[in-house]
């Protein structure tokens, strides 16, 4: 039988092998989700001038996605959603171009905005719409859909950043930070 210093001296070094890896996977999860980054000029997206587009391959194909607009109010735009008293609607729209293969799917929960009323918050999109239907929906290949993402905030709310992320971006998605 095993005396009580090699009892003890075995459980640190397992907790401390376990530790370096629960450290190790844990780095590669934080590099491995990374997000693309780009800067927008918030005034430039409200005037209709879009971001730079950004590819990513898939299964087969490669999905091309460029931030063109930014609606704020745009409360007329998405006549589902009515702004209570002391809100707006935000919408922020992309063309999501399917260049092959087979379909994408982009989920409901495919954005979210931080922003800021005074305190730094972030809420996901209260309605997605890909093309003339709701998400969770489907681009097929070789095609080109609109893609509006409607957010219900204060206000007096100022867009600090946007994320989208959709399966084909990887696990990091996209976060379009606004100055």
């Amino acid at each position: 039988p095993a005396g009580a210093k090699s009892v003890a001296w075995s459980g640190v070094a397992g907790t401390a092998a376990l530790a370096g890896l629960a450290a190790i996977i844990t780095a590669a999860v934080i590099v491995g989700s990374t997000a693309d980054r780009q800067t927008v000029q918030y005034s430039s997206l409200l005037q209709g001038r879009a971001a730079e587009p950004l590819a990513y391959d898939h299964a087969g194909g490669r999905v091309i996605v460029t931030l063109t607009r930014a609606y704020d109010p745009g409360d007329e735009l998405v006549q589902i959603l009515r702004a209570g008293r002391g809100e707006k609607v935000i919408v922020f729209e992309w063309a999501i171009r399917n260049v092959g293969g087979g379909p994408v799917t982009l989920p409901a929960d495919v954005a979210e905005l931080k922003y800021s009323d005074g305190e730094t918050r972030r809420k996901g999109a209260t309605f997605v719409g890909v093309g003339n239907g709701a998400a969770p929906r489907g681009i097929s290949g070789h095609t080109t859909a609109t893609v509006r993402a409607a957010f219900v905030v204060p206000v007096d709310a100022t867009p600090l950043a946007l994320d989208f992320q959709a399966t084909f971006t990887g696990l990091g998605g996209i976060t379009y930070d606004f100055r």
